[in-house]
């Protein structure tokens, strides 16, 4: 009964995503994760955890013609999706695994996100540092790299990281000794993002 239900409530969360059109990269950091391989081995995820994350994302071309305000909605609403379905069809022993993994992803900048704060008890004044220093450092724009070359992309990949590293280096000088010590507890193991996966480098 309970995997008849968990399949159930998958399957709505997939035609609704799917309605709404998912986007790309920008779609939230559980669905980045589990589309890669590498991350699905480390998770021991099974055939049909994959393959609801799949129909989760379903397909992308449909942005095409939509404006960035619109794909920014889209991103944020298969976010919340994501992180529904995450808890639906993980186990615990995988949810906490995943969220390690999105810690060492995200960096520092994974303290912006509430659950990662309150873990760390971080006060409003720590808050308002974090969030000026992200507002600072976040291009008002973002380059249309669809036709870029080579060249274009590793120079931007360049920039992304550069900036990445300053942001980390920032938010982390906010936090006390003891709240750095905890972080660095909260990332698990290490694990090494594939290189492929150029989008948002691994630390």
């Amino acid at each position: 009964m309970k995997q008849l239900l968990v399949v159930l409530v998958v399957m709505g969360f997939a035609s609704v995503a799917l309605a709404q059109g998912p986007s790309g990269r920008g779609s939230g950091g559980v669905m980045w994760l589990v589309s890669i391989e590498e991350v699905q081995k480390e998770l021991s995820m099974t055939q049909v955890q994959v393959e609801t994350f799949t129909a989760l994302r379903g397909d992308r071309s449909s942005q095409q013609n939509l404006s960035r305000e619109e794909r920014q909605k889209q991103s944020e609403e298969l976010a919340k999706k994501a992180d529904e379905a995450a808890k639906a069809v993980l186990d615990e022993k995988q949810q906490n695994r995943l969220s390690e993994l999105r810690i060492q992803r995200d960096g520092a900048s994974s303290l912006a996100r509430a659950e990662v704060a309150d873990k760390l008890q971080v006060d409003n004044t720590q808050k308002e540092q974090i969030a000026k220093i992200q507002a600072n450092n976040t291009p008002s724009e973002r380059p249309n790299l669809q036709n870029a070359t080579p060249e274009d992309r590793d120079k931007f990949m360049a920039a992304a990281r550069e900036r990445r590293e300053k942001i980390n280096t920032a938010i982390l000088a906010v936090l006390k000794p003891e709240q750095k010590e905890a972080f660095e507890k909260m990332q698990g193991a290490k694990f090494t993002f594939p290189q492929r996966q150029g989008r948002r480098p691994n630390q």
